[in-house]
């Protein structure tokens, strides 16, 4: 039976929450095509606008509940909505109280098969071209997509599936885009080389996709004029307790500080932000 699932989203920076549903299996796919939008600069959207602000680093993907039939999977959505009060724009990024019911009754069935033969046959069309055309959320045509919003036996989902780069790449190609991403080569670069989209060699560079390595090894190249997304106040109370907590995980260390594991393994290894942490004194790599 197909079953769903609710998972929720948070910022460790600012607490917030978003709350969402998905019938993909494993539900971490749905976190893929959040973090595929990233790049989207005409996707505006209060979540979208904060991790591009804060970074992927400072937010966490959970799943909250699974197998729920699809029956009950609106309902459920729309019980933590309420729940974590993410509707509510001090708490959470979501815009409405949930459960897609505003999606059908605006878009209605005929245009909802439209958009599908859109999807299936108008190839060329990016969902965010296919969103625009039809005055929706490029999220609504996703969901439509992978049969979360309007679900049609006659269908097999996903409808269309963008995980097709993925595909082209070998192992071999991998770990040579590895070696090319230590060697600071751009990611622009990359992608043109291998034929693959700029998210792609992104996903790769952060362990995504294709995560062949330890996990400390991510992300592989950091770009020297990137921008601090954390304060030397924090990186200085990382490093102090990286050197005297010797017990304290990534993930502990992260929580209280105010920062993503990620980027507490990325400091530790001499992979995020090296020039400040040099400035505390630290030569040596990993800290422990």
């Amino acid at each position: 039976m197909r079953t769903g699932s609710i998972y929720k989203i948070e910022c460790l920076v600012t607490k917030k929450v978003y709350i969402g549903q998905t019938v993909q299996n494993p539900p971490i796919k749905r976190w893929l095509d959040h973090y595929g939008e990233i790049n989207n600069s005409s996707n505006e959207s209060y979540l979208y606008r904060d991790i591009r602000r804060f970074g992927i680093e400072n937010f966490t993907f959970q799943i909250l509940e699974i197998d729920i039939s699809l029956e009950d999977l609106n309902k459920k959505e729309v019980e933590y909505i309420e729940k974590y009060k993410s509707n509510n724009s001090k708490y959470g990024y979501n815009l409405t109280k949930g459960g897609n019911f505003t999606v059908k009754s605006v878009i209605g069935k005929e245009n909802v098969r439209v958009i599908i033969n859109s999807i299936k046959y108008d190839k060329e069309k990016t969902f965010v071209e296919i969103a625009r055309i039809f005055n929706v959320s490029r999220d609504i045509v996703s969901d439509i997509n992978n049969g979360a919003t309007w679900y049609f036996c006659d269908e097999e989902y996903p409808i269309r599936d963008n995980s097709a780069n993925k595909n082209k790449l070998t192992e071999n190609e991998v770990y040579d885009i590895y070696a090319k991403l230590k060697n600071k080569m751009s990611l622009t670069d990359i992608a043109k080389e291998y034929n693959v989209s700029i998210t792609n060699i992104s996903n790769i560079n952060q362990g995504i996709i294709y995560r062949f390595l330890e996990d400390d090894s991510y992300p592989i190249y950091v770009p020297i004029n990137s921008k601090p997304r954390v304060s030397i106040e924090k990186i200085k109370k990382v490093v102090e307790l990286l050197k005297h907590n010797p017990d304290y995980t990534y993930s502990k260390i992260g929580n209280i500080v105010g920062i993503g594991r990620k980027t507490v393994s990325g400091i530790n290894n001499g992979k995020l932000y090296t020039d400040l942490v040099e400035e505390l004194g630290i030569n040596e790599f990993p800290i422990r």
